[in-house]
């Protein structure tokens, strides 16, 4: 059984190792390089242990950890938002059994109100993925050029 759990700083070691083998995985879309000691650099990953509009989920089945989810309030269009997934992740193990679309389901649960996501259009997993999200939330796409997609959808529509 799928179940997400917010998490807070003493959570900060295990989603940086994390996030170093998703940002590996996601340079392929997003051309990221490596520093000198071999660390993919995110720069707002200290927000989401400061930041009050700021959240780190990890998300379960039964008591094996699955993935994460970053979430925070920052509008890809501009446009007022109460939620935006800034990361999203369910690790290669345990992907196309469903898993991704529950923890959705939970978070948007958890979280009420308006959504935003970007995705990278060369990510052809990502991108089947995204929109079966968009169908739904019955959400809207607009288009930051040739390169990704942003989704936005309330709650309440799914």
């Amino acid at each position: 059984m799928v179940y997400i759990k917010r998490v807070g700083k003493d959570k900060r070691k295990a989603l940086f190792n994390v996030i170093q083998k998703y940002l590996y995985e996601m340079s392929k879309y997003y051309g990221d390089e490596m520093d000198e000691d071999g660390v993919y650099e995110y720069r707002y990953l200290p927000l989401y242990f400061e930041d009050s509009d700021c959240s780190v989920y990890f998300i379960y089945d039964d008591e094996a950890w699955i993935g994460f989810a970053l979430l925070n309030k920052y509008s890809f269009t501009g446009e007022e938002i109460d939620n935006a997934i800034a990361e999203f992740s369910i690790f290669p193990a345990y992907r196309n059994k469903g898993y991704a679309m529950d923890a959705i389901k939970l978070l948007v649960e958890e979280r009420k109100g308006s959504w935003q996501l970007k995705y990278a259009l060369n990510n052809a997993n990502g991108l089947y993925f995204w929109k079966k999200v968009k169908q739904k939330y019955r959400g809207s796409e607009i288009s930051l050029g040739d390169k990704e997609m942003v989704i936005t959808f309330n709650s309440s529509q799914g």
